[in-house]
């Protein structure tokens, strides 16, 4: 017999003596075997009366439906769905606690440029707000809170200028003391710097931190320039002051500066507590001086610097202040090729600039005359007079002339010496026949305090105002001032007087 027989066998009713058992130990009537509906009793066991069935509208049987054959790939998406999500969960939460920490130390950078002056570009505030919805640790029974500028650390040492009593005083972290950063997160000795504002808890006349948290007032203003330290004791950033009269931490590269020797062309960044006074001073980018030497050849010079600093060329020797390290200077002028060099400069120290390689495209001529309209003519082009004019480098021929002057040829060669010449014409001599006659004749003839000959005379004048002067023995002297005009030929006739005394003395 195989199992299913044996399993059908065990749970048929077994016939002794006109009564029914199935296993269990239950009873059932020969007439419920039979089909009949009547009630009966359980031998051995009290059943309950069961409750007659309402007639009703057959139904026809429910069909079984065969279980999926998928089911176990259901619960396997089912599971990796839930995985996912968890995942998405997870990275989200990542990318938030980042967004927060970047939040804790200032925002994004905000590289601003500027001149000397607070010339800022917007959003030189160079950060986000400080974290107003951040407190400092809740102060524990028994225990004091000192709110400072924290000034140095050494090993477990804290140094802090504490703002209540205006005072350093020095903490020391041990291994029971809580450290936060300025969310309020554990931290470690590390992340707490000099020019951090910090709270620290103690125990009164103790020295032991019990918790110190950065503060979360603390602005950062990244990567700026143009700021400048005010007389006073205030920095002012863009058309903002700060108070600094608070111990302020200046730093570059480790090393700790003065107030003094920072210039509005440093590159920093500046920490404001409370939007009220400066904790700390960042120097990204330091200065130092180039030396630039006279040169008095070079004509309406400019000196560039990068791209901020542009500047006229002194007729002298001029130091100019300019960001450290490596700097693309150009020299231009009107009579120079562009002059482009590198140059290095350390801060606090001094670079010196020479004009080897400086290569001169054109020169400087200037032609003085006193002739009235004159007009200088250099090739074919007219050029002002007693006044400096360029030149490309060679031989040129000039050409000066004026109305009623004769012409002046000049040549000159021109290089990177600037040149100065004088010309002065000579005006056209015209002249016209002249007669001088005298009674008695004879008389010496002077034109000018020139004695020229004897009465009567012809001779060439020049047409304009003579002074004549007559002459002879027995006679007065006589002078006169004569006109020779364009009309024509002129006669002059004098008669001459006799001199008195030359008649007494006869």
């Amino acid at each position: 017999m195989d199992e299913r027989e044996k399993n059908n066998t065990r749970k048929m009713p077994i016939q002794r003596e006109g009564v029914a058992y199935i296993p269990g130990g239950h009873a059932i009537p020969p007439e419920a075997e039979q089909g009949e509906t009547r009630k009966f009793n359980f031998v051995g066991n009290a059943a309950p009366k069961p409750e007659p069935v309402p007639a009703g509208p057959k139904l026809a049987p429910k069909k079984k439906i065969a279980p999926a054959k998928n089911t176990n790939y259901s619960i396997i998406i089912v599971v990796a769905v839930f995985v996912a999500v968890l995942a998405a969960v997870f990275v989200f939460a990542t990318m938030f606690t980042s967004f927060l920490n970047s939040t804790a130390e200032g925002g994004t950078n905000n590289m601003v440029t500027g001149d000397a002056g607070n010339n800022l570009l917007p959003g030189h505030d160079g950060g986000l707000p400080p974290l107003d919805n951040v407190a400092p640790p809740p102060i524990a029974p028994g225990n004091v809170t000192a709110t400072g500028l924290i000034q140095d650390i050494r090993s477990n040492r804290i140094d802090i200028y504490v703002f209540d009593i205006g005072e350093m005083r020095s903490f020391f972290a041990e291994p029971h003391s809580v450290l936060r950063d300025r969310l309020g997160n554990p931290a470690t000795l590390p992340q707490f710097v000099p020019g951090n504002v910090v709270y620290i808890h103690h125990a009164p006349n103790s020295n032991t931190v019990e918790t110190a948290q950065l503060s979360a007032q603390v602005r950062m203003h990244r990567e700026i320039t143009g700021i400048t330290v005010e007389d006073g004791g205030r920095l002012l950033i863009g058309n903002r002051r700060y108070d600094l009269g608070n111990n302020p931490i200046v730093r570059h590269g480790g090393q700790t500066l003065a107030l003094s020797s920072l210039d509005p062309i440093d590159l920093v960044s500046v920490g404001t507590f409370q939007d009220t006074f400066v904790t700390s001073i960042e120097v990204h980018r330091s200065h130092g001086d180039l030396l630039i030497p006279q040169n008095e050849d070079i004509i309406g010079g400019m000196v560039e610097v990068g791209t901020t600093i542009i500047t006229a060329l002194a007729d002298e020797d001029m130091r100019l202040r300019v960001p450290e390290g490596q700097n693309r200077v150009v020299i231009r002028g009107e009579n120079i090729e562009p002059f482009i060099f590198d140059v290095t400069v350390n801060r606090g120290e001094t670079a010196n600039l020479n004009f080897n390689g400086l290569e001169f495209s054109l020169g400087s001529l200037t032609i003085y005359t006193e002739t009235e309209n004159a007009v200088l003519h250099v090739g074919d082009r007219w050029q002002p007079v007693n006044e400096p004019f360029l030149m490309e480098f060679g031989v040129h021929y000039l050409l000066l002339e004026a109305v009623g002057y004769h012409p002046a040829y000049h040549t000159v060669t021109i290089g990177p010496t600037p040149q100065e010449h004088t010309i002065n014409l000579e005006a056209i001599t015209r002249t016209r026949g002249t007669t001088v006659s005298t009674s008695p004749a004879g008389a010496r003839v002077y034109i000018d305090e020139e004695f020229r000959g004897l009465t009567p005379l012809f001779l060439e004048l020049e047409v304009r105002r003579h002074v004549l002067t007559l002459e002879r023995e027995g006679f007065l002297s006589t002078t006169d001032n004569i006109h020779v005009t364009d009309d024509g030929n002129t006669v002059f006739s004098y008669i001459l007087v006799n001199d008195p005394a030359w008649r007494m003395f006869e």
